[in-house]
């Protein structure tokens, strides 16, 4: 095996799709990967991507403090639905995060953070269309990510 960066030029293609889908089953299990985008913790035998390295996996929720008890006994289905809208636009930001924090190495071309973004919605069973595309490409000046917000808030403590 590689480290993934060391296999770019040769395995782009199969890196890009791999890496998305990790991202997306991490999101769905419901676990957060502290450095995801690193690829200190992964592996690439040309083939497959790897995690390696699982002490930085956390709850994607730890910071949420959820009432899932709730959320099962409310009778109107209000809370679990407003639970999903969560759900997804938290694994959106996940997944925009990963563009951001590629937008350096893994993801240098458009069309490379297209192709991340669709793997990542195939994963998640979700349909795409090129109209969210603009919103999970575009990236202000001082643009935070999830991890960056999180240990901010932990340092400031």
């Amino acid at each position: 095996g590689k480290r993934p960066d060391e296999c770019f030029d040769d395995y782009l293609e199969i890196l890009i799709e791999e890496d998305s889908v990790m991202l997306a089953k991490l999101c769905k299990i419901g676990l957060l990967k502290q450095g995801f985008s690193s690829f200190d913790d992964k592996v690439f035998d040309g083939k497959k991507l790897y995690m390696i390295d699982s002490e930085d996996i956390m709850d994607l929720y730890y910071h949420d403090k959820i009432d899932y008890k709730m959320i099962v006994l409310d009778q109107s289905g209000k809370m679990l639905n407003d639970f999903k809208e969560h759900q997804t636009r938290f694994f959106k930001k996940m997944l925009k995060d990963a563009i951001y924090d590629y937008r350096d190495n893994m993801l240098l071309k458009e069309n490379d953070k297209i192709k991340y973004i669709k793997h990542f919605y195939k994963a998640m069973d979700w349909e795409f269309s090129t109209d969210m595309i603009s919103e999970l490409l575009s990236f202000d000046n001082f643009y935070q990510t999830y991890e960056g917000n999180i240990s901010m808030m932990m340092d400031c403590d």
